[in-house]
């Protein structure tokens, strides 16, 4: 299965890659950090699930991965899909201090 162009109605998502901006290897981040289902991210911290992919790895991800795990997280919380560049400056307003710590951690 290719990465959505658009959402499956939340309802009705059973996989990962039904969720707009989710494409094989970040369903497969989202399977490596135990979640299951697409349900699985309904409450879960964005930021959290970022800080562990990063941990699990043991490298720095690209800040885009952080956008598009608040654009699913957002979808399956009832939001409305949007493309995961429209997350790119919240990431970066709220987030800016948690990224640099990562870069640092990970001497990037």
């Amino acid at each position: 299965m290719k990465k959505a162009q658009h959402s499956t109605p939340r309802d009705e998502v059973i996989d990962f890659r039904q969720i707009k901006n989710i494409g094989p290897a970040l369903a497969d981040d989202f399977r490596r950090l135990k979640l299951r289902k697409p349900q699985d991210l309904v409450g879960k911290d964005p930021l959290k699930l970022y800080q562990k992919i990063c941990k699990v790895d043991g490298s720095f991800h690209d800040p885009c991965v952080l956008d598009c795990f608040i654009s699913a997280v957002e979808f399956m919380n009832g939001k409305q899909p949007k493309v995961w560049w429209s997350y790119t400056s919240t990431r970066k307003k709220k987030y800016a201090h948690a990224i640099q710590n990562l870069r640092d951690k990970y001497e990037v």
